[in-house]
């Protein structure tokens, strides 16, 4: 029973980290449902390590908490490049960056 609990949860948290990926635009707050997704990740690999007694769940969940450490590192100069992005934007009679993209294309204001 507490597996599957954990599973749900798991679930959960995958499907609104999705849902973040598709409905924003904001690198940063994508950049957030990536972590999203891959803590649930975490805790599926966890509850799979707790029913069947190995350790290679906290092994691999390991490996995990190091890759959203480096995604986050990653979003915090993500955001000071975004910002210099929009200053040069700005400066050359240009869009924002979020208005500049869609979602999934680059259009291009000439």
């Amino acid at each position: 029973m507490l597996t599957s609990q954990f599973l749900l949860l798991g679930a959960i948290l995958f499907c609104i980290g999705v849902y973040g990926v598709i409905a924003r635009k904001n690198a940063v707050l994508v950049l957030m449902s990536i972590e999203l997704i891959l803590n649930s990740v975490n805790i599926n690999l966890l509850a799979f390590a707790l029913r069947n007694g190995s350790a290679d769940g906290h092994t691999f969940a390991l490996y995990i908490i190091a890759v959203a450490a480096a995604d986050s590192s990653v979003e915090c100069t993500g955001a000071d490049l975004t910002g210099l992005f929009n200053a040069w934007l700005a400066n050359n009679g240009g869009a924002s960056a979020t208005d500049a993209c869609g979602p999934l294309t680059w259009s291009h204001n000439s």
